[in-house]
């Protein structure tokens, strides 16, 4: 078998899983009813798709109250390309299509993200995909489908921020002064990738759920911070960068910002460049949040409304099945949910394990700490309200964390790392098995 016949067999796997999985909406006539999907997404679809496919732009929607702002109103979408895919069916298959597809995109990014990034075997990378793509807090979103469009792009922005990133910076000294400065900073491939990375934070932003942008992007620095703090900023096996390709300007800023900001470098550009690209969105949204309720940020009881209950959390974590969760979570569970199956919590334990235990700073080791760091604070932000001063501080100092509600959302963190985990766990588990096999002479079978 070809390598290129390798490489897509989890692309067409993961495809007949996801069609296995949704296809009594997706092959059927039943749809989705619930109250967000049917009286907010569904009729915004349609006039959406009335209006674009007559060839119109729809600034204004005249049907509510004396009318309204609809391409200002991001949760639409309407300028998510995506979503310009299934215009010609009716606003339930839209829906439908479109959370199928974004579970194939959510499985694809983590199996290449495990693959590439934490360097694992293709089955176990491909069982990280799957439980990722499957999990409760995803499955739970499918009636906000604008939060599972943003939460499915969340492992690309891992996958091709570790290809952009370059920790290594080379110093030079002259005149007295020390010059930072990126080694690949002036390389054709590393622009690209930072525009990709850009290209997918617009995505996100065009899709139109700002928070899980928010808590993206807030978790994709908590990895490069962790990054930065397990491998010590390393400083050696750098080769030194002659001062001519180098703009004299960019020597002056590097000599004046601190030696930690340049692992940002690569995310800060690629957050400048999706806010170009996604202008047309953003700046029309801006401009009707600045009359709404919500103008001047939300006092922190409101912030911290929906919040993770600890003595309810084994709902959220363990198997639900034959439990009332509405009953025990409100009219909102489908927020609290967070199961990603029994066999895969053990194996997650494995992987912490296998993780943990080991020691020195390799660059892996490193990167699956920073995913355990990851999911840490996923974990304990879920909690909102019950942590204390924790969010209180963050939602004083911190910007954008008096914007939104709902601190359950930061599940989505930990639904990411520990699905990584899991696939680490796996991978552990068969290559012990195969140790014992080949010591014993015995065949190995999978």
């Amino acid at each position: 078998m070809t390598n290129s016949l390798k490489s897509i067999i989890p692309i067409i796997i993961l495809a007949l899983l996801t069609v296995g999985f949704y296809w009594k909406i997706l092959l059927t006539n039943l749809i989705l009813i619930g109250t967000d999907i049917f009286l907010y997404f569904y009729p915004y679809k349609a006039y959406a798709s009335q209006a674009l496919l007559s060839g119109r732009l729809p600034l204004w929607n005249p049907h509510i109250f004396m009318g309204v702002p609809f391409l200002a109103n991001s949760q639409v979408g309407l300028l998510y390309p995506l979503n310009w895919l299934f215009l010609w069916a009716e606003p339930p298959k839209q829906i439908a299509y479109s959370i199928a597809l974004h579970v194939w995109i959510a499985g694809m990014g983590a199996y290449l993200f495990a693959k590439y990034r934490l360097k694992l075997d293709t089955l176990s990378a491909f069982i990280g995909g799957v439980i990722f793509a499957f999990s409760g807090f995803l499955g739970a979103q499918v009636e906000h489908i604008n939060q599972l469009q943003v939460s499915a792009w969340l492992p690309w922005i891992f996958f091709i921020s570790s290809k952009a990133r370059n920790y290594e910076f080379s110093l030079a000294r002259g005149n007295g002064q020390t010059r930072k400065v990126f080694e690949n900073l002036s390389c054709l491939g590393y622009h690209r990738k930072i525009a990709m990375l850009g290209l997918i934070i617009a995505l996100m932003l065009l899709a139109g759920h700002t928070q899980s942008v928010y808590i993206s992007m807030f978790g994709l620095g908590i990895y490069i911070l962790g990054h930065v703090i397990l491998s010590g900023l390393p400083l050696k096996n750098v080769v030194m960068v002659r001062q001519e390709r180098f703009s004299k300007t960019f020597l002056v800023l590097a000599t004046m910002l601190p030696k930690f900001i340049f692992p940002f470098m690569p995310l800060i550009f690629a957050i400048m460049l999706a806010l170009l690209i996604s202008a047309g969105q953003l700046l029309p949204t801006i401009e009707l949040a600045g009359h709404s309720i919500r103008s001047g940020g939300l006092t922190y009881n409101e912030v911290v409304a929906f919040s993770l209950n600890p003595l309810k959390s084994w709902l959220t974590f363990l198997p639900p099945y034959g439990i009332d969760l509405e009953k025990h979570l409100g009219a909102a569970f489908s927020e609290f949910i967070a199961y990603i199956g029994m066999i895969p919590l053990i194996l997650v334990m494995v992987g912490l394990w296998n993780t943990l235990k080991k020691n020195g700073n390799s660059s892996l080791r490193v990167r699956r700490l920073s995913m355990i760091f990851v999911g840490g604070v996923g974990f304990i932000l879920a909690f909102g309200l019950f942590t204390g001063p924790i969010y209180a501080v963050l939602y004083r100092f911190v910007p954008g964390f008096d914007l939104f509600r709902v601190p359950a959302r930061w599940l989505l963190l930990y639904t990411f790392s520990v699905a990584m985990m899991s696939a680490v766990g796996f991978q552990w588990i068969c290559y012990q098995r195969f140790a014992m096999l080949k010591k014993h002479n015995r065949p190995y079978h999978f």
